[in-house]
């Protein structure tokens, strides 16, 4: 009998109430994962910088966040933050790093404690896949919520980016999704008028 769709119903409050206070929490305390942050971003000025000396012409068009579905099965929780030309994954030349930013993931085993838990009250004999399958949506949730700190993050930290010397295209779009899927546009910088 699959009770998955009852499962996932069933905890759908908990799950928005759980977005919701996160949400909060993540945004009241954002500066903590500012300094890893501004550390990734000079990493990969660095890096782009060596790059671009090779080719001045390939201007920074894309800065992105992509999310490796394996880290949730490693449990790393990394995701890629990358700089890229218009070439996106065939700019040989682009930079990236892993980052991790602990804050977004550290209350999980917590988290998925308090769904058991509640299940348990309801549903009997709970199997393993059905736990798995419960916490991919919560990293999906999570995934959300580290998205909106990527935007927060750069918006706050563009001046980095603008004081750098790196060659910039009068629009850098901001790119999230799927590590090699198609990343989609969640914001974007202007950087025309930008003296180089």
């Amino acid at each position: 009998m699959d009770r998955s769709k009852d499962i996932e119903e069933y905890l759908k409050e908990y799950r928005d109430e759980r977005l919701k206070q996160k949400r909060i929490y993540l945004t009241n305390n954002i500066c903590r994962i500012e300094p890893e942050f501004h550390k990734k971003l000079d990493l990969l000025i660095s890096k782009q910088l060596n790059r671009q000396e090779d080719d001045s012409a390939a201007k920074l068009n894309y800065i992105y966040l992509c999310h490796l579905k394996s880290s949730d099965y490693t449990e790393s929780y990394k995701a890629i933050l990358g700089f890229s030309n218009t070439m996106l994954y065939l700019d040989e030349k682009r930079s990236q790093a892993y980052w991790y930013p602990e804050l977004i993931y550290e209350n999980l085993v917590r988290d998925m404690d308090s769904i058991e838990k509640l299940l348990r009250k309801k549903f009997v004999r709970l199997e393993k896949f059905e736990l798995l399958t419960l916490k991919q949506k919560i990293l999906n949730d999570d995934w959300i919520l580290f998205q909106e700190c990527f935007r927060t993050l750069l918006n706050l930290s563009i001046s980095i980016l603008l004081d750098s010397s790196l060659h910039l295209a009068d629009e850098i779009l901001l790119l999230c999704g799927d590590y090699m899927d198609n990343l989609r546009i969640v914001g974007h910088v202007n950087t025309e008028g930008r003296e180089e």
